[in-house]
């Protein structure tokens, strides 16, 4: 029942960000014009309040008492994102600023989540200059690629915690996917 949940709140998020990308990218063919800096400012309250609604929900006794654990996983996951987007994403994509943009994103991606990849895009082209080809395929490729995979591992993962609930452990669910 919760991946089923997990599953259609993300096919939604997908169809409004291609919904938004429609309007965004299409607008200029009805002679609708979008002011970029009304959009950045959406768009940071917005990833203000998911970074807000993420840290008030976050249950700090549980966090402290698997710190330890996650601090290694954490390490190992972003030397391996690090090393991934420098000899994999970088030369793959053309080896060019656009591409440094872009694996920047890989990292957010791997990291975190599409929020995430859109934040480190902001930060690079804020500091080095626009990218515009990554602002229109790192978004596309974030509402589409995952959802057709993300169904398969979310449905199986609520039967993993009621093995995790009969030991009377945290449900392996809430540990990979702190959002259910």
């Amino acid at each position: 029942m919760l991946g089923r949940a997990s599953a259609v709140c993300e096919q939604r998020s997908s169809d409004e960000l291609r919904g938004s990308l429609v309007i965004r990218n299409g607008g200029v063919a009805v002679c609708l014009r979008l002011h970029d800096a009304a959009s950045e400012l959406i768009g940071a309250v917005c990833l203000s309040l998911f970074s807000t609604w993420t840290m008030m929900t976050w249950d700090l006794g549980e966090a402290l008492r698997l710190a330890g654990p996650l601090l290694i996983i954490l390490a190992a996951q972003a030397v391996l994102v690090a090393a991934w987007a420098t000899w994999v994403t970088f030369p793959l994509v053309g080896r060019d600023y656009e591409s440094a943009v872009i694996s920047g994103a890989f990292c957010g991606f791997a990291m975190g989540a599409t929020a995430t990849a859109i934040a480190n895009m902001q930060a690079l082209t804020r500091r080095h200059g626009p990218s515009p080809q990554a602002f229109v395929i790192v978004p596309i490729v974030g509402a589409s690629v995952p959802s057709p995979a993300l169904p398969v591992p979310v449905t199986s993962l609520p039967s993993c915690s009621t093995i995790a609930q009969a030991h009377r452990a945290e449900p392996l669910a809430t540990l990979l996917i702190p959002d259910l």
